[in-house]
């Protein structure tokens, strides 16, 4: 088949490189319709029942969580020029369009009685403007008399005190929320600067955007160092500017491919799409590498430029295809998942692997076949000294000292063991946002002084109309609040049990003291007043379904991780059916919080089963490549075996498993493999060769691909090392542990795997192994070769 394959390649360069120039104009305009994603993906799948319960709340009670919040903490918060400042900024702040609401100290509202009309007024606390001094601290002294306010809008322990801003959904979704929060946060800037304060600036809007703005800013970044590290590692290492140029000019359409792609599948940009171009520059580098290499190889043993194109395509096609498949399977296992950001990323990823799979093998043979056959100078890196001395110490290794290296696998395995059992298993809302990063330090400031931003919600359901509105339920309201304050996770919760303590005061001339529940002889005149009320006053429509049947109770709370929210979620769920028995009532914990709890939960089983799927599907595709179950099994060893080593480093390093650090395990494996299938295609060839000899095949395999995995793996290692200069916590993770992964992976199939070929010897390879069932291009088998060198070069 691939000598075929061959044969239509070199007689159809011109038609084949028209096709493909067409096909990248195509993708070329397509890609500038590619949009940055400004949607917060979710997690869960529709069908998932917190997901339902989720969906139910906000269509009862609208979005939770569209607020952006301003924090600032300072002694002199009510000193009459910097309050009077404030007071503008909020007025310059509820200007801005997309700014739908705004609660601040300076524009809080109380509640007066309006006996006539039996209806609750309201009245703003403080006015645009305060003349003096006076003025301002007997007003003060009215706001701190109303109690809700308290650990909502201010903390009167450390003098810090907030600014939640109400955004609107529709711009947050769209392009022109970057404007947004720039102007807001530019707006703010001014009063810090005026005033000689440190503005705080958090919640999840603010958190999105500022992080899809990195995002864009990386993507270039990462491109450019891709691009970069690879064009001189290949310089380095062929030293030629044919066989730099060509390969980046190979990987380049492909980038060009993968947006297209994108923008046809209507695609957006994502924190893991985003960093598809520079993997795909990384991964597809190495299929260039092997095809120049073998090139060269066969260029030096006959001089024969045909005749070594020819071959490049016929004995190093199938092992690519196979090996390009194996690392494409390894993304698109990704596609069981529920996430849709990890589907679009394993369906763009492993599509565009394989299209530089096709492009690699078309390009290549074309592009050298136009120009002069390598000069010595190209073909000196295959008598490298220094390579060549590695070489001469692996087959030493491999033949001489094969027991010390199974006792150094096993000793790995058993660290490795330990390791694996000290693995956490944790992830955090902002998980990817480093420590020293102001948003982190801006989130614990909210944290430490307002206790926490991350919206969690309850609904409960009292079953009867008009049941929420029953004093028997604003008790255990009240009730269910109170069991929250032995949660330091937790901010003071807000629900109508609050406001109707509310509305006794305001019923009681405000008086502080009287911030109580009505009892059973005033609930019924009080809660007529605040029903009653127009706008802000009706302050119980924001708390009730129409059927005053569902109530709710939002609470803010910390981000402390997936697994102290597992314990502090069934913890919460026992004191909500205590207080509210399941048999009378129907209760609901959500919100953001949630979601991101149970999303986490969910895609973390999901990864783990895209893991194993990953080790199945590459395995049947070596079982049909090498047609031999036991060369199978001994072909995973060394590339399981790095997958624990470095599960083990996370475990001694306290880095956790999470969504972006489990990604690691799946990526690196489908790459690893790769490794192996290229030194067992070259075996079972040097095995036919040297009629069956095990030791001579060993030691031949190793010298040819021995070169090429190191020069693979090195562009590999730098490759995804470039993603350790991101600002996002997973990238990192991901970069640092696949460039160790594959680092491990290439030492243990350059040791580890010819040494289990020569200690197992006959036990592997058997008559199975020797007659596959998908059959590699043997070296010796010239006839057709020549015939198909003859039709090339009377075609000329």
């Amino acid at each position: 088949m691939w000598i075929h394959i061959a044969r239509f390649i070199l007689r159809n360069k011109i038609l084949l490189l028209s096709l493909i120039a067409a096909i990248t104009v195509f993708m070329g305009y397509q890609a500038q319709f590619v949009e940055m994603s400004y949607e917060y993906a979710p997690l869960l799948p529709e069908k998932d029942p917190a997901y339902k319960e989720n969906q139910e709340f906000r269509k009862l009670f609208g979005e939770e969580g569209n607020v952006i919040v301003v924090g600032l903490q300072s002694d002199e918060f009510f000193e009459l020029k910097k309050f009077n400042n404030w007071t503008k900024l909020c007025k310059e702040l509820k200007e801005i369009d997309g700014v739908e609401n705004l609660l601040s100290v300076s524009n809080t509202y109380y509640l007066k009685k309006n006996k006539e009309l039996k209806k609750f007024e309201v009245a703003q606390i403080f006015p645009e403007k305060i003349d003096n001094q006076q003025q301002l601290d007997s007003l003060a002294k009215v706001f701190h008399n109303q109690p809700i306010y308290k650990g909502f809008l201010y903390n009167d322990k450390t003098n810090a005190y907030g600014l939640i801003i109400t955004v609107n959904k529709d711009k947050m979704k769209s392009k022109k929320r970057e404007q947004l929060v720039d102007k807001i946060e530019k707006t703010c800037l001014v009063f810090a600067d005026a005033n000689n304060v440190k503005l705080h600036f958090s919640g999840l809007p603010y958190i999105r955007v500022v992080t899809s703005v990195k995002i864009k800013n990386e993507l270039l970044m990462f491109v450019m160092l891709a691009m970069g590290i690879c064009i001189l590692i290949l310089f380095l290492f062929f030293r030629s500017f044919k066989a730099m140029l060509f390969p980046s000019l190979v990987v380049l359409i492909g980038v060009i491919w993968s947006v297209g792609i994108m923008s046809l599948l209507g695609y957006k940009i994502t924190l893991l799409t985003g960093m598809v171009p520079p993997l795909l520059i990384v991964i597809g580098i190495p299929n260039s590498i092997f095809l120049l290499n073998k090139y060269h190889n066969e260029y030096v043993n006959h001089g024969n430029k045909t005749k070594a194109l020819q071959r490049v395509i016929t004995k190093v096609g199938n092992a690519i295809f196979l090996t390009n498949l194996t690392t494409a399977s390894g993304f698109a296992t990704f596609t069981i998942t529920s996430s849709a950001i990890l589907k679009e990323f394993g369906i763009v990823t492993s599509l565009n692997i394989m299209g530089l799979f096709v492009l690699s093998l078309l390009l290549i043979p074309i592009f050298f076949s136009f120009f002069a056959p390598p000069k010595p100078r190209h073909v000196r890196h295959l008598e490298n000294k220094t390579i060549g001395k590695v070489i001469d110490i692996l087959q030493r290794v491999t033949t001489v000292h094969r027991k010390k290296v199974y006792a150094i696998a096993v000793a790995i395995l058993l660290v490795s063991g330990y390791g694996i059992s000290r693995m956490d298993n944790s992830g955090y809302m902002v998980d990817d946002i480093p420590e020293s990063s102001p948003i982190y330090k801006d989130l614990k400031f909210f944290e430490h002084h307002m206790g926490g931003l991350m919206p969690l919600e309850i609904m409960i359901d009292t079953k009867k109309p008009n049941g929420v509105l029953n004093l028997t339920t604003l008790r255990k309201l009240d009730q269910l609040e109170k069991k929250f304050t032995k949660y330091e996770e937790l901010a003071a919760p807000l629900s109508l049990s609050k406001l109707a303590k509310v509305a006794r005061q305001a019923y009681y001339n405000g008086s502080p003291r009287h911030y109580k529940l009505p009892s059973s002889m005033e609930k019924n005149i009080i809660l007529s007043y605040a029903t009653k009320g127009e706008g802000q006053a009706n302050m119980l429509h924001a708390y009730l379904d129409s059927t005053r049947s569902i109530t709710r109770m939002s609470v803010f709370m910390k981000d402390i991780g997936t697994d102290r929210m597992d314990s502090i979620y069934h913890k919460l769920n026992a004191d909500i059916q205590e207080v509210f028995p399941p048999e009378r009532y129907k209760t609901t914990v959500t919100g953001s919080s949630v979601i991101f709890f149970k999303g986490t939960q969910y895609l973390m089983e999901n990864l783990f089963m895209s893991l194993a799927l990953a080790v199945v599907l590459i395995s049947l595709f070596m079982s049909a490549m090498f047609y031999s179950w036991r060369m199978v099994v001994m072909s995973l060893v060394p590339n399981i075996l790095p997958l624990l080593f470095t599960a083990a480093i996370m475990g001694y390093f306290g880095i956790p498993i999470k969504a972006s650090t489990i990604l690691v395990f799946s990526v690196a494996f489908g790459i690893s493999v790769d490794n192996t299938i290229h030194f067992l295609a070259k075996y079972r060839q040097e095995l036919s060769a040297f009629n069956w000899d095990i030791g001579k095949s060993v030691q031949m395999a190793l010298k040819e691909t021995g070169v090429s995995m190191m020069y693979t793996s090195t562009v590999l290692f730098f490759g995804f090392g470039i993603f350790s200069v991101s600002s996002f916590g997973g990238t990192v993770a991901m970069g640092v542990l696949v460039s160790l992964t594959l680092l491990v992976a290439m030492m243990s199939n350059l040791i580890l795997l010819p040494s289990l070929l020569l200690g197992l010897e006959r036990i592997i390879t058997n008559k199975s192994f020797k007659e596959p069932l998908l059959d590699i291009y043997n070296e010796e088998e010239d006839i057709e070769l020549d015939h198909l060198e003859i039709v090339s070069d009377n075609n000329k």
